[in-house]
């Protein structure tokens, strides 16, 4: 959409201008309405100015009315001495509704003031550089290139600051690798803790199948067997003395009752003599004296007999067992067993450390995933830069940074940085199909050579300017380009 015509009145230091929507250069000395132009055209766009004082000075109001070759034609008035200022714009005669909210739509950033982009912040200025490569995606491409959407990126710049995002050792892949490589010597080094606290060459299977419960239990049988055995052992050595004493019972036992006996026939007697009436009492009781020592004796030889007989059974018994050898590999077996009791003791250690080296090895895998990533993000700048045309003169992009022969914007000299500008106002522009104008104040910035290049590449593409620069003249000169 190209303006046809443009007309101002009593607009800031400006009686009357009109003119047609064709490519100018406004020449001549400070204060010959120049700058006047582009403002009072800024006005009419934006609705504002940076001036405090719109309406020329003795005029009641100040009108800018600006015809496009579409049928559209807006006016724009500020009256000072009314409540509200005045705006209309129409297609074909019809008034169009929400005539600001259209105005705004026509043009792009920088369109009405390229110089603008020089007191951007330098994350706006990268954000507009980086925007102007063409380079088509979306969300399914991140998706596509990392298998998902990369947590903490703002999906709303650029596609290289996106991937300068993803890499950046501030970012997500970046910050979990660390943590997962730091989990990785975490569990290097218990393994290793671990690893030295093992027997060498620790076999855990082998040890896990014994059972150290059937161990101890035949230790404990061999100790008995070679209790009894030391059991029987003795008593077979002390026979003789058993026998002796079975003896010396004997003896005792027959003692004790002749002893018993000669008691009771001296006082038997002794009864006699002084108790005749009771000799044939006396008599019976001798009878029954002799039979019962008759039968005591007997008893008690039978006793010895009886006593003889067991023991000689129980000789004849331990023997066999005396004669065995002890069991001498209960010690052998006893060092066994606690060998395996200490062995058994490392299974507990050696299984969280398998656990661990297996933990370990996924995290690495895991790391290693997300250095592919990381660097994915690192090498798909330079894929996309191979396939696209950087659309300013000098613009390079490193580490997901847009620099200008090398340099920051901050770092370009006042007439480099006006020349940028430009460059990245007519990129713009040809990104929309929108108002055909560019609004070119203090065009003297540039050298000669520079300001006729800047003019050549809007005639190139077909955009139409109002350019300014500052001579030595002190009349306003309007020239057609």
């Amino acid at each position: 959409m190209n303006v046809s015509k443009i007309r101002i009145k009593d607009m800031f230091g400006i009686k009357q201008y009109e003119a047609t929507g064709k490519s100018l250069e406004l020449t001549g000395d400070n204060g010959t309405n120049k700058t006047s132009i582009i403002d009072s055209l800024i006005y009419f766009f934006e609705n504002s100015s940076e001036r405090d004082i719109v309406t020329r000075k003795g005029a009641d109001e100040s009108e800018v009315f600006v015809q496009f070759d579409n049928g559209i034609e807006g006016t724009r008035k500020q009256r000072p001495n009314k409540a509200t200022d005045y705006i209309s714009i129409k297609q074909d005669g019809k008034a169009i509704s929400s005539p600001e909210s259209f105005l705004k739509s026509l043009f792009t950033p920088l369109q009405l003031k390229p110089a603008e982009f020089v007191a951007l912040n330098y994350k706006e200025q990268n954000r507009m550089l980086l925007d102007l490569i063409d380079f088509k995606w979306d969300l399914n491409w991140i998706k596509e290139q990392f298998g998902e959407l990369v947590p903490g990126i703002n999906y709303e710049q650029n596609v290289l600051r996106v991937l300068n995002d993803i890499q950046s050792i501030n970012g997500h892949y970046y910050k979990t690798r660390q943590e997962i490589n730091s989990r990785i010597l975490h569990n290097i080094k218990t393994v290793t803790d671990i690893g030295g606290t093992l027997p060498e060459s620790y076999n855990p299977l082998k040890w896990e199948k014994i059972k150290l419960s059937e161990m101890y239990t035949d230790i404990e049988q061999r100790r008995r067997a070679n209790r009894t055995i030391e059991e029987a052992k003795k008593f077979c050595e002390s026979v003789d003395g058993k026998i002796r004493g079975f003896d010396a019972e004997k003896e005792i036992k027959l003692a004790g009752i002749e002893k018993e006996i000669s008691v009771d026939r001296s006082g038997t007697e002794k009864h006699i003599v002084k108790l005749e009436e009771e000799i044939r009492a006396h008599k019976v009781r001798l009878r029954g004296l002799e039979e019962s020592r008759i039968t005591k004796r007997l008893l008690a030889a039978q006793d010895y007999d009886n006593s003889i007989a067991e023991f000689k059974v129980k000789i004849e018994d331990s023997r066999p067992l005396a004669e065995k050898a002890l069991d001498q590999t209960i010690p052998a077996l006893v060092e066994e067993a606690e060998t395996v009791e200490l062995m058994k003791s490392h299974l507990l250690e050696f299984g969280r450390m398998v656990t661990v080296q297996e933990e370990t090895s996924q995290l690495k895998a895991e790391s290693e995933a997300f250095t592919v990533k990381i660097e994915k993000a690192r090498s798909l700048p330079g894929e996309i830069l191979e396939t696209c045309d950087l659309p300013v003169e000098c613009l390079t992009i490193e580490n997901g940074e847009p620099r200008i022969n090398g340099l920051p914007v901050s770092n370009l000299s006042s007439g480099e940085a006006y020349n940028l500008c430009i460059d990245i106002a007519v990129e713009l522009k040809e990104k929309k199909d929108n108002l055909n104008l560019l609004l070119l104040d203090g065009i003297e910035q540039l050298s000669p050579q520079n300001r006729e290049l800047a003019y050549k590449k809007c005639k190139d593409k077909g955009i139409r300017f109002i350019a300014t620069r500052t001579t030595g003249d002190k009349d306003l000169t309007i020239l057609e380009l």
